[in-house]
């Protein structure tokens, strides 16, 4: 007879938990969505009268839950940070995680809060002209779409910075942009981590926060290689740092005070259990430490 291991007892009774915490969606069909950046790994679709968005994917249950741990974590820090920083006129979000609908023994599905938006990678394709005469207000200037969207990226590298966010594979298709509500919402965090006491055999403060760098340097070389077409290298770095210091992002000692609130929040409303970062994640941090082109 097959022993489970503590790890798998604990991915087992989380599972349980998330699954039992599915909402009554019986009465609102679910359709297929394509989006606007293919995704070949997972089976994508939505919920629209309930703004749900669900992403199917085969891989360890272990993997499903712990991006689901990253989207809770991600979602409370944002929303806490963009409600001290209301004032700035902008928003950056991720979506709010809502249950896990197991599949089978090695696929499960998790059910989120939907982003609107486009990647900032499609503006690439947008002309000078286009760009000029598109125009947003933040904090009563006046900036054209791109420099809005750059602003705000710039804020959102501060945020990841000051908490300890990281991504594992940030580019401008997981960044999308909704101009009605001048919105940037990160997607996709299967490859995340955080600083907390369960990896402090695995990764130092020092080395994580190195990733998180390497990410924001990333970043500013996706947006000169995907819109310096369009925009100057020159304002590309001005409204991107902008950005970066007009956001008011710390609270505590580099974040960790409101940090360790979220991490007992989640233990509120799933239990006490012990959630530890796939071996693949770990991974992908010590790659990007040793070798900083290895994200570009």
């Amino acid at each position: 007879m097959y022993c489970y291991t503590t790890m798998e007892k604990e991915i087992k009774s989380i599972l349980n938990i998330l699954s039992n915490k599915k909402k009554d969606l019986h009465d609102r069909p679910e359709s297929p969505y394509n989006p606007p950046e293919k995704d070949m790994s997972s089976v994508l679709s939505i919920i629209p009268k309930a703004g749900i968005f669900a992403k199917e994917k085969e891989r360890d249950h272990s993997k499903a839950v712990w991006e689901f741990y990253m989207l809770f974590i991600w979602n409370k820090i944002l929303s806490m940070v963009m409600k001290k920083n209301h004032n700035i006129g902008i928003n950056i979000k991720s979506p709010k995680p809502s249950h896990i609908e197991v599949i089978d023994h090695n696929k499960a599905k998790i059910y989120m809060q939907f982003m609107s938006g486009v990647p900032i990678k499609s503006y690439s394709s947008r002309s000078k002209q286009d760009i000029k005469k598109n125009i947003i207000k933040i904090k009563h200037r006046k900036k054209n779409v791109l420099e809005a969207i750059i602003y705000e990226v710039g804020a959102l590298c501060k945020v990841k910075e000051d908490y300890y966010l990281f991504h594992g594979d940030i580019d401008l298709r997981h960044l999308m942009f909704d101009r009605k509500t001048k919105t940037i919402a990160v997607v996709d965090f299967e490859k995340s981590l955080i600083l907390f006491d369960e990896i402090k055999d695995k990764i130092t403060k020092y080395e994580l926060e190195k990733a998180i760098k390497f990410e924001t340097d990333k970043i500013l070389k996706n947006l000169g290689g995907k819109l310096g077409h369009i925009i100057d290298d020159y304002d590309i770095h001005k409204s991107f740092y902008k950005g970066y210091n007009e956001i008011g992002a710390k609270k505590g000692k580099n974040g960790v005070e409101y940090l360790s609130t979220i991490l007992k929040q989640f233990k509120n409303n799933y239990g006490d259990t012990k959630i530890g970062p796939p071996e693949d994640v770990i991974k992908r941090v010590k790659e990007v430490v040793s070798n900083r082109f290895s994200l570009f």
